[in-house]
């Protein structure tokens, strides 16, 4: 599946030691939009048996490769605060030396596209605000006679499913946005659904949501 701006963490399983029945883990956090920018993720722990196997503190972003040695094959607990203000726990059994891949964000939310019906549509709207000017873009989304379409200034697609499932993400993590901040720089996201209007403040321009987007479903540089 194609996603969206999401961060992973890559669990790689390897053998330790060939003669010791025993691995190492390798903790990889690896953001899928393939650029510098990205969430990160805070109080990461890795517990077994009620126990803090591995814990790291700080920032995972300027830590984001972590080893630990001579550990065993089992279910171990996940938990670590992410960007999208949410705190995650998640069991794993690590039962074959192989690769293990974790989403950062759960998914608790339903987006508004998996809601449309025929003839419905909605907008996402984003005003970008910097020291020298600002900025306001619309997309339109809308669905009739079962097909989706997006439309963006003078230029109307049919989504397909991998645009469909972007979409999907984008919503969700928009969702998890922590709303708030005070940079000079700043994000402001409006989704427009029937009589409701959304409003998500990103005010520390971290996400760039907006601009994977378009780069995702138009090939539209931000």
């Amino acid at each position: 599946m194609v996603r969206f701006s999401y961060l992973i963490l890559f669990l790689l399983l390897t053998f330790f030691n060939s003669f010791e029945n025993n691995a190492s883990l390798v903790i990889r956090m690896i953001d899928t939009r393939f650029t510098k920018h990205g969430p990160t993720l805070k109080h990461f722990k890795v517990i077994k048996d009620n126990k803090i196997f591995f814990e790291l503190n700080d920032n995972f972003a300027t830590k984001r490769v972590q080893k630990i040695n001579k550990i065993d094959t089992g279910t171990y607990t996940f938990t670590y605060s992410t960007y999208f203000k949410n705190d995650v726990s998640i069991k794993v059994h690590l039962n074959e030396f192989r690769k293990y891949y974790i989403d950062t964000i759960q998914k608790d939310f339903q987006p508004i596209i998996d809601k449309l019906k025929d003839n419905e549509s909605y907008q996402i709207i984003i005003r970008h605000d910097d020291c020298v000017a600002a900025m306001i873009d619309t997309l339109k989304i809308e669905k009739e006679n079962g097909n989706y379409t997006a439309a963006f200034r003078l230029v109307k697609k049919k989504l397909g499913l991998k645009e469909i499932k972007i979409i999907q993400q984008f919503e969700l993590e928009l969702n998890h946005m922590p709303n708030g901040g005070a940079w000079t720089t700043t994000d402001t996201y409006y989704i427009s659904y029937k009589d409701t209007l959304e409003e998500v403040f990103d005010g520390k321009n971290k996400w760039h949501g907006y601009g994977h987007l378009k780069k995702q479903l138009f090939n539209i540089d931000w």
